[in-house]
Formats: C-alpha cells, structure tokens, sequence
C-alpha cells in the first residue's frame, strides 16, 4: 500500500481516530453540513425539514431553498440554534408558488412571520434568467442546504445595556430564546453584526458539526409519508462564517480546506484539489458515482408505483447558462466532470439505463426514457431529476421522466454515467468529462450524484380507513476511484 498517496486502511483511520477530524470533508452521520434531496409541494404534497444540534454549544446555521431545475435560490435565512436544539419548518403551496412555514421559537433573521414566507424567482428572472421559466412554479420543487456558519460565543450583542451575550440571546428560557430581537436588530443598519465590531468571526467561533436531520414528504389526502435523512458532510470548514441574512454564501464550493476524504473498496482515499481542482471539487468527490442503483416495484396486483429522486447537488458550480443560439462545441460553458451547458431544457447528461426483474431477466433492447429530452438521448437535463416507472407519477412531478413498463413489474435498474463521445468529451479548458483528477492524479470517474427511491402502495378505503401506505429506500452506487 503507497502510504505517499495517502491510502489508510479504513481499521487503522478508525483506531487513529482520525475519521471526521477536521482538515478534510468527508461524509458522516452527523456533521457541518445537511443536504436534503427533494422538497415537493405538487400534488398535495408538503414537506417537512428538521435540523438538529446535538451539542451542548449553541451554533448558526444558512439554510437554504434552491430550485430544482438549476439549483437557483428560492430563499434563504440565517437560522441560531440553542444547545440541543431541534427547528422544525414546513414547505407547502402557494397560488403561485410555494413558501416555508414555522413554528418553532428558534432565532432566525429575518423573522419568520407566522404565515410564513414565500419563496421568490430574483435569482432566474431579470438579469439572471437561465433561459428556462422565471414562472414562481419553478420553485414547487427543489432541494434544501444546510450549512453551518459557526459556533455562537458570548461576546455582548448589545452595547446600550452591556451585559447580553450572544449565545444567551439565542438560548431557550422555558421553551423561548431570551432575546431573538436583539439578534435580528445585530443585523440591521449599524448593528453589531454589519459594522464587524465583534471582529475575527463576527460573533462566531470555528465550526463544531454534530447537525443532523430529516426530511419528509407527507401527502395528508392520500395518506402517504415517505421520510429520508439528508446527505451529512463533516469537516466542511474550520473557519466561522457569519454571512449576512439573505448572502449567497456560504455555498458547498466554500469547503476549506480543499482537501476530501472518502472511502473505497476498504481504503480512506485523501485527495487535495487546491492546485488542479474547482472550488466544489472536494465535495463533488465524496459522491462521485459511475451509476445509481435502486429497486421498483409496479405490481397491479398491489397498484404499485416507484418514483426516484436523482439530484446532482454540485452542478450548479460548474455547469453556466447558455442562452444564445451557438451550439454547445462553440461556446462550451460548462466544467468536468459534466459534459453541457444549461439552457431551455437543461443541462442534459447521457445515463444508460439497464434494468432487471427479480429473477434475473433483462431486456435484449436498450431503454429510453418517455418522454425523451430534446436531445433525443436517454438523458438527466436538471439538477434534480425524477425517474418515474410505468408512469405511476408516485410523487406528482412536473420533471418526472417516465420508464416505460419492460414487462417487468418488480425488480432493480441500473442508470450508469459512462464516458461520452463528441462535443461533451471534454470541457473548455480541455479537460475529460465525466471524471475529475486530483493534484496527486487520483481520477474519480462518474458525476457527482444523491438520492433516493420511494415506493407506494394503493389500497384506498379499506373498512372506512385509508390504506395507502409507502416507503422511501436510499440510492446504492458503483463508484470507481483510480490511486496514481
């Protein structure tokens, strides 16, 4: 083993305690970072997000709406959680669109008013338009991000009186934080939190992690839940960053440093990306994936339908619009490891597709979606995709492409991001796609990809009780890493 490439057996990171420690990103159960694949209100579904701070310290936290088609933000807020703290919020519809509701005491800036806030299309409409539809519609479906921006201290938020610290402000007192306006009026013109008078941090001290959380996409008249956990990463960054209510950032090319750890066939591969590598890269390589792996199952017997969520969560860093009329070879807007521009449609990556019943039988003919992209190809063109089976539509999307029924009612498919010819082979700056290459020349083949499958079941009102039932089923994956 070339320990020079920085290969650690997994037992022996393990007995070194050195998993999770910070100087490296790396996926974990509990961490710096939530990412939560799917939010849908469409079809009388809402969805419910938690986040929770499992330490005794209290900590801030961005949290984040973005949309599914090209991962624009919806809408975000700076969230201060209490030690020990749980926040809870729901997305539901609008008439236009869609918005977040809570009712959870937590501190968050701006206030969230009891009837919630809706969510806005300023970031693809007017000067940043993408070339898809500025329609508020756009935001019924996404995606949601968590970040945190540090540790909450007790340095004083309140000059007038001298003598209110930061973390007691934000700390519950019988169920209620202490002094949320205090926190929300840091913000403001001339506020402690805008003029940097807390100096290095801004009131925060380094990331401390231990977040976890769920989400859950809950169909009260059709009396389904279908609940997952979001996507953790740990060791996100050592540095605080207490942005500012409504910033941009941080974002998840913000990782620092850019350095990742994942694992591979029983080995903890640690690969830097300072000198060759884009901002993003250290995350985009804890989910490098060459296919997504997953069951379904349609069986009329049982009116069983299977929907899957496939959300290329990094896309957005390294995939620009497109919106003129030069055909992609021309233009070439987009970074390894993806292969297109955006424009109407999408950013379209190639997938095949192979699919197998539950005894081992496949087909002798190759599997395209329905409806085909414009591209004509069995194709991925948003940064969050769902993949219906024999059009069962489980969660009533507007992106959902359809698998038409091979014969097969129940078993597994395969959808693989294999190498492309032509146009996409390589990037701009001529770099191969669907791969990316470390500084030490680690080659992580595939695209950057989360997810999961749900599965439901359609009984109706058996004996005067609604018995539709279902099921949510994490994505597995082939990967493949290539140590120099």
């Amino acid at each position: 083993m070339n320990m020079k490439r920085n290969l650690i057996n997994m037992a022996v990171l393990s007995t070194l305690g050195l998993a999770g420690t910070a100087g490296a990103v790396t996926t974990s159960s509990l961490g710096e970072v939530l990412l939560y694949p799917y939010y849908s209100v469409r079809s009388g579904n809402d969805t419910l997000v938690t986040v929770v701070n499992t330490q005794d310290t209290a900590k801030a936290v961005k949290v984040r709406f973005l949309e599914a088609k090209n991962s624009r933000e919806v809408l975000d807020f700076n969230l201060y959680l209490s030690a020990n703290d749980v926040w809870t919020g729901v997305i539901t519809t609008t008439a236009d669109g869609a918005k977040i509701v809570s009712t959870d005491t937590s501190c968050t800036v701006p206030a969230l008013p009891a009837g919630g806030v809706e969510f806005r299309n300023f970031q693809y409409s007017g000067t940043n338009a993408d070339g898809e539809t500025t329609s508020l519609d756009r935001s019924r479906e996404g995606y949601v991000e968590i970040i945190e921006l540090g540790t909450v201290t007790t340095v004083d938020i309140d000059p007038t009186s001298g003598t209110l610290s930061f973390e007691d402000a934000v700390t519950h007192v019988s169920g209620v934080p202490l002094n949320c306006a205090a926190v929300v009026n840091g913000w403001k013109a001339g506020g402690v939190f805008t003029n940097n008078s807390l100096g290095f941090g801004n009131g925060l001290s380094s990331p401390g992690g231990g977040m976890m959380g769920t989400g859950t996409l809950i169909n009260v008249a059709n009396g389904t839940d279908f609940s997952y956990d979001p996507v953790v990463l740990d060791s996100f960054n050592t540095t605080p960053n207490h942005s500012e209510p409504g910033s941009l950032l941080p974002s998840l090319e913000d990782v620092d440093p850019k350095v990742s750890v994942t694992f591979f066939q029983g080995d903890a591969i640690t690969s830097n990306w300072a000198n060759n590598g884009l901002a993003a890269d250290p995350v985009s390589a804890l989910i490098m994936r060459t296919a997504v792996l997953n069951e379904f199952t349609v069986e009329p017997a049982l009116a069983a339908g299977t929907d899957w969520v496939v959300n290329f969560p990094t896309k957005r860093f390294y995939v620009s619009p497109d919106i003129d009329t030069d055909p992609d070879s021309a233009d070439k807007n987009f970074d390894r490891p993806f292969t297109q521009d955006f424009k109407l449609n999408g950013a379209c990556e190639e997938v095949a597709l192979t699919i197998y019943d539950r005894e081992e039988r496949t087909t002798t003919s190759d599997i395209d979606f329905s409806p085909l992209p414009p591209s004509g190809k069995t194709s991925l063109c948003w940064e969050v995709n769902v993949i219906t089976f024999n059009n069962t539509n489980v969660l009533g999307s507007n992106l959902a492409l359809n698998v038409p029924n091979q014969g097969f009612n129940s078993g597994w498919l395969r959808a693989g991001f294999p190498s492309v010819t032509g146009a996409g082979a390589t990037d701009g700056a001529g770099f191969a796609t669907r791969q990316m290459v470390s500084d030490e020349g680690d080659t992580y083949a595939g695209l950057p990809v989360i997810g999961f499958a749900v599965q439901e079941y359609v009984n109706g009102n058996l004996g005067g009780v609604l018995s539709n039932y279902g099921g949510s089923f994490v994505h597995k994956y082939n990967r493949n890493i290539s140590v120099d």
